[in-house]
């Protein structure tokens, strides 16, 4: 029995397939056709489940928790991979140590932080960008690209470019401001 998932993705009997941007199939390694379904976002269909693993774009995170595992797209509206199970953060398939789910909160559209973290939300990139000397605790929001802690005033730019080999890199830089 056929079963498409997304644009990208289907299920049959034989196992769960995923659909790259060449158009070349891949089985997902492991996949429960049985229990493999969309963990509910909005907009894009990136994270997925089963009743083993949690799977970002086709492959396994690991160590994700599948029954505590949630997309954040369905707290905060917005067009960002970002994950959270009951032990941590996860942007796209990376898992990010020394967070804190319990604490996790957006500051705004462009910035969330948690008890021991500032993250800068990259349109970009469509990720989160760690920001780990900026103190959480007295951070401070002053417009889309600036904030402060008690220390200091910060502007964070962020800009895509092509590589020496034509490749789209993404780059941000981080100001401290006086």
């Amino acid at each position: 029995k056929f079963k498409a998932l997304n644009d990208n993705m289907f299920s049959n009997t034989q196992g769960v397939f995923f659909i790259d941007n060449y158009n070349y199939i891949t089985q997902i390694k492991w996949a429960d056709y049985q229990t493999f379904k969309k963990i509910w976002t909005i907009g894009l269909d990136y994270f997925y489940k089963d009743s083993n693993n949690v799977y970002f774009n086709g492959n396994i995170i690991d160590w994700a928790d599948t029954i505590s595992f949630i997309d954040l797209w369905s707290i905060k509206d917005s067009m960002y991979t970002i994950g959270k199970d009951k032990n941590y953060l996860y942007n796209k398939n990376i898992k990010i140590l020394n967070s804190d789910t319990n604490t996790f909160t957006y500051i705004d559209d462009n910035f969330c932080k948690d008890d021991k973290n500032v993250y800068f939300i990259s349109k970009e990139w469509k990720g989160l960008i760690i920001l780990n000397w900026i103190d959480s605790i007295t951070t401070q929001v002053i417009d889309a690209n600036q904030l402060s802690d008690k220390n200091w005033k910060y502007l964070i730019k962020e800009y895509k470019d092509f590589d020496i080999r034509d490749k789209l890199r993404y780059y941000f830089d981080i100001i401290k401001i006086n």
